[in-house]
């Protein structure tokens, strides 16, 4: 399927999920921006799309995405915390631990993990460390308690 014929499709669909590699790549046109499969999936009807940005392994991808659909359809979590959840997992088990394997993967078009958290203000982000390792700190304290940085 062609770009043009996703742009043309009619989607009743919560969630568009493309598992191959660099899906969530595409072509930067001046004054449009990132032309691409997901831009693409969202313009046909989908809110959400999950897709890759480098190229993926292909049994590390299986296994994320079994544990993403057993987040999402088995404990009920939505498509960013099923994802989320999917990589800590991932990042917990060898030998898949290495981010690479498993950190291609992005949600695009669902911000409801942030809009939930009780001090969520689009307008008043909290800043993030300034070091490279007050960065890693605080994102690995996001990924591991879901907490914004102070």
């Amino acid at each position: 399927m062609r770009l043009h014929e996703i742009y043309n499709l009619k989607l009743n669909a919560d969630l568009v999920v493309l598992s191959g590699c660099q899906t969530a790549l595409g072509q930067e046109i001046s004054g449009e921006g990132l032309i691409g499969l997901t831009r693409g999936f969202m313009h046909a009807g989908s809110p959400r799309v999950v897709a890759s940005l480098w190229n993926v392994n292909d049994q590390a991808t299986a296994n994320l995405m079994k544990l993403f659909y057993r987040r999402m359809l088995k404990d009920g979590l939505r498509p960013a915390a099923a994802l989320r959840a999917a990589q800590i997992a991932m990042w917990q088990t060898e030998p898949n631990a290495v981010p690479y394997r498993w950190g291609a993967f992005i949600l695009q078009g669902d911000v409801d993990m942030f809009r939930n958290a009780p001090d969520f203000d689009l307008m008043n982000l909290p800043q993030m460390g300034e070091s490279a390792a007050d960065w890693d700190a605080d994102i690995r304290n996001f990924w591991e308690t879901g907490a914004l940085p102070a």
